[in-house]
């Protein structure tokens, strides 16, 4: 069944014959090659007792990941924990009244050319009844390859998964979140059979540095 309006249903039959409504949500952004070659899908699927797996399919430009929980030390850990199954409760039943549980797993759907990750270095912490953020210093380890497990993605991307090279980091320094200053450290391009090289951008003062930096 079609819908209309914001976002449009349909029943659809997966590979093992079981059945979903696939949900979309209403995007009426401009396209352009820019916006294009950094735009992925992220599907949530929420299953309940008694009723098809409904699945929301979501466009992204930034992938933000939560690095707070003890367990997230590397970038991988994170993207890992954005994309695996947990239990929501408080979910409407429709059947029976009242509320039930219900898993929801996420998934990239679609994988972008250039994926852009945003690490959410933040909390909010309650003290007399306010919301405070608080910046996370913890350090989160990265490495030159970004590598997805097939099973985060329904993405056509064979059994080996999908990889992402490295190309630009983004570094806010500071130690809280009113203020500070932010720097880049920036790829460049292979040329001429050379690989490229780093260069850290602080404002308008550049130097060349290794990788490890």
């Amino acid at each position: 069944d079609g819908g209309g309006g914001g976002g449009g249903g349909w029943t659809t039959v997966d590979s093992g014959g079981a059945k979903r409504v696939l949900l979309t949500t209403n995007t009426n952004f401009p396209e352009s090659a820019v916006s294009d070659v950094a735009r992925g899908h992220l599907c949530s699927t929420v299953k309940r007792r008694g009723a098809p797996a409904s699945s929301t399919l979501e466009p992204f430009w930034a992938l933000s990941l939560d690095i707070g929980a003890a367990a997230v030390t590397t970038v991988s850990a994170a993207v890992a924990a954005q994309l695996t199954k947990e239990q929501v409760g408080g979910v409407r039943d429709e059947k029976g009244g009242g509320t039930m549980m219900a898993s929801v797993v996420r998934s990239l759907s679609r994988l972008p050319p250039l994926l852009v990750l945003h690490l959410k270095r933040f909390v909010f912490d309650v003290k007399k009844g306010v919301r405070a953020a608080r910046k996370l210093h913890k350090r989160v380890a990265y490495g030159a390859t970004l590598r997805l497990d097939a099973g985060v993605t329904d993405a056509d991307v064979g059994a080996g998964g999908a990889a992402y090279a490295l190309r630009s980091v983004v570094c806010h320094h500071g130690q809280s979140m009113r203020g500070g200053h932010y720097t880049a450290y920036v790829r460049t391009a292979a040329a001429g059979g050379t690989a490229g090289v780093w260069v850290h951008c602080d404002d308008a003062a550049l130097r060349v540095v290794d990788e490890a930096e």
